[in-house]
């Protein structure tokens, strides 16, 4: 039978709790970019006097609402963008061979 020894056990430790930090900071990112873009739309409709339920069609989503998901998918999008480039510098990838390889 092979059991682990205090500085194997200490690897695993580590390595879960940080894969569950790239789990868990995105979604409180997301939550919190989502409130800021709700609480913008808000600032926006009530300077310009636009009702917040202002809808163009049926189907439309409301004018705040449409705010909230144009600005969450732009704000994705940029960020999705910057984090392909920072996977090509040098001290991203040593980082990452390090984590997967030990």
């Amino acid at each position: 039978m092979y059991y682990l020894d205090l500085k194997e056990r200490a690897i695993i430790i580590f390595k879960s709790f940080v894969s569950a930090l790239f789990i868990v900071l995105p979604i409180l990112g997301l939550i919190f970019l989502v409130k800021a873009n709700f609480d913008f739309s808000n600032y926006v409709c009530n300077i310009t006097k636009i009702p917040r339920d202002l809808t163009l069609t049926v189907m439309s989503l409301g004018f705040r609402n449409n705010m909230v998901v144009v600005l969450t998918v732009l704000e994705l999008l940029i960020f999705c963008y910057i984090f392909g480039m920072i996977k090509k510098t040098k001290i991203y990838i040593k980082f990452y061979e390090i984590f997967v390889n030990s």
